[in-house]
C-alpha cells in the first residue's frame, strides 16, 4: 500500500479476494501493475482464460509471500503476455528484501537485494557465515540473514524473542533457508520451521512441491511432515487436480521418484478438492497436519 502512495500512484484494493472482481476492476481502471500472492495469480489466470477482460495496460506483475511455482509463472505469461516477477521479504524488513525487475529477472530466484540491504547465508547450527558479504562461495545453502535500514528494531515488549532473531551487530535471522547465485541473486530453498526431518535427512517442502507442480494433472500442492514412530517424520503430499484431470497416487509418487532422491519422495499422496487458505491466499500448512484448527476468514477459490 505504501509504495504506490509514496510514488503518487492510484491504488485499487478489494475487501476480499475475488478473481473475477480483480480482472473487472483492473480492466475498468486500466491498472498497469498487479501485486498478489502466487495462489491468487493462479486463480486470476484461470479466470482470465475462461472469461477474458481487457488487460492491455498491464505492464508489471509481482508475486510474493509464498513460493512461485514455475507452472504458475509460465501459465501467467502465456495468458497475459507479461512476465510474472518474484520478490521476497518479511514484515520484519518493512517488508522487502529482494526482488526481480523487468530488466534483471532470473526465474527461480527472488531477485537481488534492494538498495542498502545486505544478505548473508549462515550455517543455522554453527552460525558461521557461508556466503554473501564476501564470506565464502555462492550457491551454499543456509539460513538467510539480513541487515539494513529496513530491518526492524525489534518486537515490542518481546525481549526473549528479539534475542532469538536479532544479533548484536544488527543482523536479522529470517528463519528462511536460501543460497546466493554467483551473480548475486537470492534463491529460497525452504523454511527452517517447515523443514521435515526424515530419518536424519533434511527435506524442505518447497522442493517436493516444485516437482509435483510440474505434473500435468496437478493444480495445487502442499507438502508437510507427519509424525512417524520409526523415522521421526514422514512426508505427505496434499494435491488438488486440475478440472477434469485424472491422476492416481501411484502416478504422482512415480513422478516424484523420477526427479527426487528416495528419501525426499512422499510416503503418501492425498487427493483433495481444495487446500485450506488464509485471507491472503497462502495455504495453511498446519491445518493439513492438524485439521482441527480453523482457517482465518474466507479463502480464495
Amino acid at each position: 500500500m505504501l509504495a504506490p502512495i509514496a510514488a503518487g500512484a492510484s491504488l485499487a484494493t478489494l475487501p476480499k479476494f475475488d478473481a473475477e472482481a480483480v480482472l473487472i476492476i483492473a480492466s475498468a481502471l486500466k491498472c498497469d501493475i498487479l501485486m498478489m500472492v502466487p495462489s491468487m495469480f493462479r486463480v486470476v489466470t484461470r479466470m482470465q482464460e475462461r472469461h477474458p477482460q481487457s488487460m492491455k495496460h498491464l505492464r508489471l506483475a509481482v508475486a510474493g509471500a509464498e513460493p512461485l511455482a514455475d507452472e504458475v509463472r509460465e501459465y501467467f505469461h502465456k495468458v497475459f503476455g507479461v512476465e510474472l516477477l518474484e520478490g521476497y521479504g518479511q514484515t520484519e524488513t518493512s517488508p522487502i528484501i529482494s526482488i526481480n525487475t523487468p530488466w534483471a529477472n532470473k526465474p527461480g530466484t527472488v531477485g537481488k537485494p534492494i538498495a542498502d540491504v545486505r544478505v548473508r547465508i549462515v550455517d543455522a547450527e554453527t552460525l558461521k557465515p557461508l556466503s554473501g558479504e564476501k564470506n565464502g562461495p555462492p550457491e551454499t545453502a543456509g539460513e538467510i540473514w539480513v541487515a539494513g535500514p529496513n530491518v526492524m528494531k525489534g518486537y515490542r515488549n518481546r525481549d526473549d524473542e528479539n534475542a532469538k532473531v536479532l544479533t548484536a551487530d544488527g543482523w536479522l535471522r529470517t528463519g528462511d533457508m536460501g543460497q546466493l547465485t554467483p551473480d548475486g541473486y537470492l534463491r529460497i530453498t525452504g523454511r527452517l520451521r517447515e523443514m521435515i526431518k526424515v530419518a536424519g535427512e533434511m527435506v524442505f517442502p518447497a522442493e517436493v512441491e516444485q516437482v509435483l507442480s510440474t505434473h500435468a494433472a496437478v493444480a495445487e500442492v502442499c507438502v508437510a511432515g507427519v509424525k512417524d514412530e520409526r523415522k521421526g517424520e514422514i512426508i505427505k503430499a496434499f494435491v488438488v487436480l486440475k478440472p477434469d484431470a485424472k491422476a492416481t497416487e501411484e502416478e504422482l509418487l512415480q513422478h516424484c521418484r523420477s526427479s527426487l532422491p528416495a528419501y525426499k519422495v512422499p510416503n503418501s499422496v492425498e487427493l483433495r478438492p481444495d487446500l485450506p487458505k488464509g485471507p491472503t491466499g497462502k495455504v495453511m500448512r498446519r491445518m493439513l497436519v492438524n485439521p482441527k484448527q480453523e482457517a482465518p476468514n474466507a479463502q480464495p477459490k
